[in-house]
């Protein structure tokens, strides 16, 4: 099920998603980060994984972030932060420069010594919302040995909350439900052809990228992949 096989762990266990064209999306992003730094984009094209490999290598501090165009009328968030993409800052805030709805889904394993775990379903921009334009968020986190469970907002009418009450919080939140409650917004997450084939690149230009650590796809995904 996992996205791609997971050949480019571990940047797809994390996606964002704006609901918006990716030129609304890559236009309104461009506004927001020049007011606060040097950004460069650059307009990609191929098949998902094509365009996942423009963001190699993957580095920390992320250097580099991309948007995806989708079959729908969703944009797609990936990054090349060396422990998987953080798409939270850009989902939330977009999403209300936007109008639109927003969607962070996380799927990480949990792997000793690499990832502890976690699957998130955190919808945006769809009234109610909070203070961080948050309708709603289901997680089950392994937070460093114990697993959590954390729910806020009001619930969705595609949710399976019999589910919730379950004594393992681990699988109180299962990949099949997060890929279930994608599709119920329009989002088909584990599907390789959603994904369309135009992108766009941007690139922060103020950080040194000597001075990053940095890793290839095949040597981040060793952990991940059996």
């Amino acid at each position: 099920m996992p996205l791609l096989e997971n050949k480019f762990a571990p940047t797809t266990f994390c996606i964002g998603f704006l609901e918006a064209d990716i030129g609304s999306v890559s236009d309104t992003d461009l506004t927001w980060r020049k007011s606060i730094g040097r950004y460069h984009q650059k307009v990609c094209e191929g098949d998902i994984e094509a365009l996942l490999t423009e963001l190699e290598p993957l580095s920390g501090p992320l250097t580099r972030y991309l948007w995806v165009s989708t079959s729908a009328r969703w944009t797609a968030y990936f990054d090349n932060f060396i422990n998987g993409s953080d798409p939270f800052g850009p989902i939330s805030y977009l999403s209300k420069e936007i109008g639109c709805r927003g969607l962070v889904v996380s799927c990480s394993p949990e792997v000793e010594g690499h990832s502890y775990g976690q699957t998130r379903f955190d919808l945006y921009g769809q009234q109610p919302v909070d203070f961080l334009n948050c309708s709603r968020s289901i997680a089950s986190t392994n937070d460093g040995g114990r697993w959590s469970w954390e729910v806020s907002g009001d619930i969705l009418d595609f949710e399976e909350p019999d589910n919730y009450g379950r004594r393992d919080i681990k699988n109180r939140l299962t990949m099949d439900m997060i890929s279930r409650y994608c599709s119920a917004v329009g989002v088909e997450l584990f599907n390789d052809e959603f994904y369309g084939t135009g992108g766009i690149l941007v690139d922060n230009q103020m950080i040194e990228k000597s001075d990053c650590r940095t890793m290839s796809y095949s040597e981040a995904r060793i952990p991940y992949v059996n």
